[in-house]
């Protein structure tokens, strides 16, 4: 099977962020809420096989969905979104009917020369939104929120235990593990599949990747 574009850059980004790991200054990561090692252990432990068999079929229930509609979708998009009440919420999706992006013309020739794609990764979805079945996403987040930062908080705690950019990238590589599994879920669906597909996380960090999108 051709791997994907999506799993090429999530498997560099992942590569990245361990070496960046790696190479810093080791009194700097023992001084961290969480350590390397521990963050490596917990991903160990995820069952892969049971989540991606979850997230494979909630998929498909929502594509099935889709393919039972009188109408034509032309994207699908589901959101999670971390909180501290609630660390099994479940990302919400919307399958829309329309896809399409933003056009710049170019000022000095008008609106018939030199187009620009802006922002292409993000088109505007319109129409009368279809609720789909929410997916999974805490499945994988919970080993990271839910299970190693609960075990390792501070009674006491200063901005920088959370903010700095080891924190950050710990929290990607479960992002990324999840977006993993996604990649292989999303493959395995069968049936026609929309021209774009965008699955976001949005938690305590702002990541490098925190939005996986497949566009045909």
């Amino acid at each position: 099977m051709v791997k994907s574009k999506m799993l090429s850059k999530i498997e560099a980004r992942n590569k990245n962020i361990w070496e960046q790991i790696n190479k810093a200054d080791s009194e700097i990561i023992d001084s961290l809420l969480v350590s390397s090692a521990d963050v490596q252990k917990k991903l160990n432990e995820i069952d892969d096989e049971a989540i991606l068999n979850q997230i494979t079929k909630e998929l498909q229930e929502s594509f099935d969905q889709i393919s039972s509609q009188s109408k034509t979708y032309e994207a699908v998009n589901y959101e999670w979104r971390y909180d501290s009440y609630d660390l099994e919420n479940r990302a919400i999706g919307n399958a829309y009917e329309k896809c399409t992006y933003n056009f710049l013309s170019n000022s000095d020739t008008g609106p018939d020369n030199n187009w620009i794609v802006l922002d292409s990764d993000k088109p505007v979805l319109t129409g009368e939104p279809l609720y789909l079945k929410s997916l999974s996403a805490y499945l994988v987040m919970k080993f990271w929120y839910g299970e190693l930062l609960a075990e390792n908080q501070k009674p006491e705690y200063e901005a920088d235990d959370y903010d700095n950019p080891y924190m950050l990238m710990f929290d990607e590589l479960f992002k990324l593990k999840f977006f993993s599994l996604l990649d292989t879920a999303y493959s395995n669906i069968t049936g026609v599949k929309p021209g774009y597909f965008c699955v976001a996380l949005f938690g305590h960090w702002y990541s490098g990747i925190q939005e996986y999108i497949s566009q045909s």
